[in-house]
C-alpha cells in the first residue's frame, strides 16, 4: 500500500449521511428533549472525545501515551464519526500540517474555495505512505480502513433498525455537525480571523468565540507552533477542556 485513498470514502459518506438525515426527517413526526440531549452526549462522546481528543491529540499527532484499551476506546468512537478512518484522516490531518496554507494543503481556505472546505468538497489527493507509517502497523487501524465504508453502512443499517430517531439524532445529525463546525471554525475561521501567540509561517489564529464554542479547539495558532502538545493553552484567559481531560483521566506520564 504505497498510499492512502481519502477521496471515495470520504466524500461517499458525506453524501450518505447527510441525504439519510433529510430523508429521515420527512418520518419524524415529533423531536422530544431526549433525542437532543442524546445528539449533545453523542457529540461530547463521539466528536470530542474520539475524535478530537482521539483522532487528532492522540493519533495523528501523538501528543500523550495512553492506555492500550483506552488507545482502542479513542479509535472505535473516533471512527463512529463517519469522517473516515484514522489513516485517512490522520493522515490527511498530518498532510495538513506539513504544508499549511501553501497549494499542497489539502483544506486551506487561503488557496480554496472557502465554500468548497466549508462543505468538504476538497481538491482530490492521497496521503503518500510516509505519512502514516506507524499508524500501518497497528492491525486494527488498517482492517478499519480498509473495511470502513462497509462497516459505516452495516452500522447505520443495524441502528436503524433497533431505533431510528437514535440513528438521526445519535449518529447522523452529529456527525454533520462534526463535519461543517469543524470545517467551517477550525479551518476556516481559525485561519483567517483571531489573534496570534507565535509566528508561525502559516495563517493559524487563536480564535476566542471558536474556543469557547468548541472547548480548545480554537487555540489554533498554540496548536500549530507546538503541535505535539496535546493541551493548547499558552497564557493567561486562554482555557482548553479536552487537554485538562487528557490529563485527568488518559494521561501515562
Amino acid at each position: 500500500m504505497k498510499k492512502i485513498s481519502t477521496e471515495y470514502k470520504l466524500k461517499t459518506i458525506i453524501v450518505i449521511t447527510h441525504v439519510l438525515f433529510l430523508a429521515g426527517l420527512i418520518f419524524v413526526n415529533q423531536i422530544s428533549y431526549w433525542y437532543l440531549l442524546v445528539t449533545l452526549f453523542s457529540l461530547g462522546l463521539i466528536g470530542k472525545l474520539g475524535g478530537e481528543i482521539g483522532f487528532h491529540r492522540y493519533f495523528a499527532h501523538k501528543s500523550f501515551k495512553t492506555e492500550y484499551w483506552k488507545s482502542r476506546m479513542l479509535l472505535i468512537l473516533g471512527s463512529l464519526n463517519l469522517f473516515g478512518s484514522t489513516l485517512s484522516w490522520a493522515g490527511t490531518h498530518r498532510v495538513h500540517h506539513r504544508f499549511t496554507d501553501d497549494d499542497n494543503d489539502p483544506h486551506s481556505p487561503h488557496t480554496q474555495n472557502p465554500f468548497k472546505v466549508w462543505i468538504l468538497w476538497w481538491k482530490p489527493f492521497q496521503i503518500s505512505n510516509r505519512y502514516v507509517s506507524d499508524m500501518i502497523k497497528d492491525p486494527w487501524q488498517l482492517f478499519i480502513h480498509k473495511w470502513y465504508f462497509e462497516l459505516a453502512l452495516t452500522l447505520i443499517f443495524v441502528l436503524g433498525l433497533v431505533n431510528f430517531k437514535l440513528l438521526m439524532f445519535g449518529l447522523l445529525l452529529p456527525s454533520i455537525i462534526q463535519f461543517h463546525a469543524s470545517s467551517l471554525l477550525v479551518d476556516i475561521v481559525c485561519h483567517k480571523w483571531g489573534y496570534r501567540n507565535f509566528n508561525t509561517s502559516d495563517h493559524s489564529k487563536n480564535n476566542t468565540f471558536v474556543n469557547m464554542f468548541t472547548g480548545g479547539s480554537g487555540l489554533h495558532n498554540n496548536h500549530h507552533a507546538n503541535p505535539g502538545d496535546y493541551y493548547f493553552v499558552q497564557k493567561p484567559g486562554e482555557w482548553d477542556l479536552w487537554g485538562l481531560f487528557i490529563k485527568r483521566f488518559l494521561l501515562i506520564k
